[in-house]
C-alpha cells in the first residue's frame, strides 16, 4: 500500500505541475471566461487537496508500521484506517480534479477564438 501511495503521489505532483505549466494551452487564461478560470482554479485546489491527503495517508501508514513493529500491543489499526481513508479521499479528489480539467478543456475547444469571426453563408 505504501509503495502504491508513493507512486500515486508522484503522479499527482506531475499532473499538478503539468496543469500549471500548460494552463495557457488548456484554458487560454488571457481570453477565457470566468467559468473556465473557476474550473481551472478548482482543479488546482482539488489536486493540492489530493496531494496533501495522499502525503498524510502515507505518514499515517508509516506510523502504523512503526507501531506494529515496535509496540505490537498498541492499536496501530487506527493509523492504518486513517491512512486508508485519506488515500480514498485523495483518489476521489484526483478524479474530480481531472473531471474539472476535462470540462475546462471542452469549454475552451467549443468557444470560438478571438480571431475567428462567424462566416455568413
Amino acid at each position: 500500500s505504501k509503495d502504491l501511495a508513493k507512486a500515486f503521489l508522484t503522479i499527482l505532483v506531475a499532473v499538478f505541475v503539468a496543469s500549471v505549466t500548460f494552463s495557457e494551452k488548456i484554458v487560454g487564461i488571457g481570453e477565457s471566461g470566468w467559468w473556465q478560470k473557476f474550473l481551472m482554479i478548482l482543479c488546482w485546489l482539488l489536486l493540492l487537496t489530493s496531494i496533501v491527503c495522499c502525503g498524510t495517508g502515507i505518514a499515517f501508514m508509516t506510523m502504523a508500521v512503526g507501531w506494529a513493529a515496535h509496540s505490537p500491543e498498541k492499536n496501530y489499526y487506527v493509523f492504518e484506517n486513517y491512512g486508508g481513508w485519506l488515500l480514498v479521499i485523495s483518489g476521489i479528489s484526483f478524479g474530480c480534479a481531472l473531471a474539472a480539467m476535462l470540462v475546462t478543456g471542452i469549454i475552451s475547444l467549443s468557444r470560438p477564438k478571438a480571431d475567428e469571426s462567424p462566416r455568413l453563408s
